[in-house]
């Protein structure tokens, strides 16, 4: 199956940021113990699935000690099995009343948390979003999460198993959504109710709130999640951290963080020229080719190394932040440039072993 549709059961990619994430926050200012059990629990190993990284960092600020339960784990993987199993393909007009399952799947799991839960539909047959809210408690920091329940059709040929009916295969869970983005959902409500129960544990609440954006339209153009988000802005307008788990790792073991992507600007540009044809020997010293100058403008847009030429267009672009990432890399035995390269355009020029 596709890099997209599989996850490997000991990784939990979204467990590992989630813990980073949450547990500095619930930490308050025993940040040095928080800190000290996500060293031990995401930088020296593997991530545990259902985020026992953020149940123990919360349990050392607490001040008691929290032993992860591996039912957790079991629930997690039952219930990504169930939730492969609903064909939610946004793209789909015919398994619309599929994604409308997901929805309501979700909204299950979140009420079995204790949150409140809303669907927010702006579009006659679109997809919901599904909003959630943990806590209200504005003395407390919100954290808020956002993932998609709908994805990709499955009708890739080289599908060895069927893409709704998760399978596990050489140490990895496979079906469609496992990894984008049905696994990495499931792994962070799951995260969330183990730091939930470790608190309870230690006889308090929770120090934060928590707030959840699940679309339906994700892998569709998203029609519809501005408006929901717009219309339902108390359900999250206190958040001081976003959470999102829709990217990749760098390599199999070690958890990767990804604190900024690139974005995409779409345009559409009209370049005229005179309404008739023209003779090439007579006129062309005096008409500019139309075709001619759109190839020139595009050129403009980019210089050496593929920067963007446009005036002003990084000025809010925080300098050197490509470095720093690229510094955390350079002694990675997981990634290089050129690996990178040669996975995504195969066995061509310079990528022969």
């Amino acid at each position: 199956s596709s890099s997209s549709s599989t996850s490997t059961p000991n990784r939990g990619s979204i467990a590992a940021a989630a813990a980073a994430s949450l547990a500095n926050i619930t930490a308050g200012s025993p940040k040095a113990a928080a800190a000290a059990a996500l060293e031990g629990g995401v930088a020296r190993t593997p991530s545990p699935l259902a985020g026992e990284v953020m149940a123990a960092a919360a349990a050392a600020a607490a001040g008691v000690q929290c032993l992860a339960c591996g039912s957790q784990d079991q629930q997690l993987v039952r219930a990504l099995r169930e939730f492969v199993a609903i064909r939610s393909v946004s793209a789909n007009k015919a398994l619309h009343d599929e994604c409308l399952r997901g929805a309501k799947y979700l909204s299950r799991l979140l009420e079995a948390l204790g949150a409140e839960v809303k669907l927010a539909q702006p579009y006659e047959g679109k997809n919901p979003v599904v909003l959630g809210r943990l806590g209200h408690n504005p003395a407390y920091p919100t954290v808020a999460f956002y993932g998609h329940y709908d994805v990709q059709p499955a009708e890739e040929p080289d599908w060895k198993t069927n893409p709704f009916e998760m399978t596990a295969v050489d140490g990895y869970l496979c079906g469609r959504g496992t990894s984008d983005n049905k696994g990495p959902v499931l792994a962070f409500i799951y995260a969330v109710k183990e730091m939930l129960d470790c608190w309870r544990m230690a006889g308090l609440a929770a120090p934060l709130n928590v707030a959840f954006m699940l679309e339906g339209e994700e892998e569709n153009g998203s029609l519809g999640f501005q408006e929901s988000v717009a219309a339902n802005l108390g359900w999250f307008s206190d958040a001081v951290l976003v959470v999102i788990s829709n990217t990749v790792w760098v390599g199999e073991n070690r958890p990767c963080l990804t604190y900024g992507m690139r974005g995409m600007v779409t345009a559409s540009l009209v370049v005229s020229g005179p309404e008739r044809d023209l003779h090439s020997g007579n006129d062309s010293g005096v008409f500019s080719e139309p075709m001619a100058d759109l190839v020139q403008l595009l050129g403009s847009l980019h210089g050496p190394g593929g920067k963007i030429s446009v005036p002003g267009f990084s000025n809010d672009v925080r300098p050197q932040l490509m470095d720093l990432a690229w510094q955390g890399l350079q002694h990675s035995e997981e990634f290089s440039v050129q690996s990178y390269r040669c996975a995504v355009v195969g066995h061509q020029a310079g990528c022969l072993q």
